[in-house]
């Protein structure tokens, strides 16, 4: 699929390369930006420190539905769980961005040993009361790891947020054993449903909190900027995550033929096309 044309200069710098971003016409309400170099698409003016926004609440309250949706979380949970058993064995787990901890809960019962990292003290706490995994609250730089290092570090719908992606990735890779796993996902900005809604696309929505996007290609050279090299990389979509009891409303069904009909596969999985973008990458010995 081809990526957003840009034109006009940003006032920031492209954040992996430094390059200068060009102003992306579609975009334009919600700042995003292409750098001319490497192609990530960025938030164009310099974003505020958002950290506060996931501290007090005011992020979750943007996605109370998700927090609240237990079935629907549950249901993702496990089949991220299960994604990731077709790369590793049962090891110890980071997690980045935990939220409520369905996912902690879904990769112990599969045999892991996981721990979360999370801003939000309300969804931090509901984690260690719910299913008594161990969170800490907090950020990456805020939290005592103890020297403890991990098998895998996962970050769903977390990279987005993140003003230096790379400088993330390599803290992150210090945390893992030789040869550990990254496993990534993020909206993919090439999807068929980005570029038939634009600036009305979920994934650019909080524009102060969403400073950059993904593309199957640039997803991969952050993550290879970095130091990992690619073992996979694919989207999904998000009939993926609907419980099967609710693939057949309406919106689902007509949300499924749309991208099935534009992107000509009737599977949940595309090289490129579907919203969801997913990566696993390894650290080299």
């Amino acid at each position: 699929m081809a990526e957003p044309q840009a034109v006009g200069v940003a006032e920031r710098n492209c954040p992996v390369c430094g390059s200068h971003g060009l102003e992306i016409p579609r975009y334009r309400k919600v700042g995003l930006a292409r750098c001319e170099d490497c192609g990530l698409v960025f938030h164009s003016r310099t974003p505020a420190d958002a950290r506060d926004a996931y501290v007090n609440g005011e992020y979750v309250a943007r996605h109370v539905d998700y927090v609240e949706e237990e079935r629907a979380a549950k249901h993702i949970a496990e089949r991220r769980a299960s994604w990731l058993l077709g790369f590793t064995a049962p090891g110890t787990l980071l997690e980045l961005g935990s939220g409520r901890g369905f996912f902690l809960d879904a990769t112990r019962r599969r045999g892991f040993e996981p721990l979360g990292i999370e801003p939000s003290p309300d969804l931090a706490g509901r984690a260690g009361d719910d299913f008594g995994v161990e969170v800490k609250q907090g950020f990456l730089d805020e939290v005592d790891l103890s020297g403890r290092r991990f098998a895998s570090v996962c970050m769903f719908h977390v990279l987005e947020h993140v003003e230096e992606p790379v400088a993330l990735l390599r803290q992150l890779g210090e945390q893992l054993v030789e040869p550990g796993l990254i496993v990534l996902e993020v909206p993919n900005i090439a999807s068929a449903m980005a570029r038939r809604r634009a600036e009305g696309w979920g994934a650019v929505q909080p524009d102060n909190l969403h400073i950059a996007q993904f593309t199957p290609s640039t997803l991969r050279r952050v993550v290879e900027r970095a130091g990992f090299e690619t073992v996979a990389i694919d989207t999904i979509s998000p009939w993926h995550y609907i419980p099967p009891a609710e693939r057949w409303r309406h919106r689902a069904l007509l949300g499924y033929a749309y991208r099935a009909a534009t992107l000509r596969t009737l599977k949940v999985t595309h090289e490129s096309g579907f919203d969801h973008l997913r990566l696993v990458a390894r650290r080299p010995t």
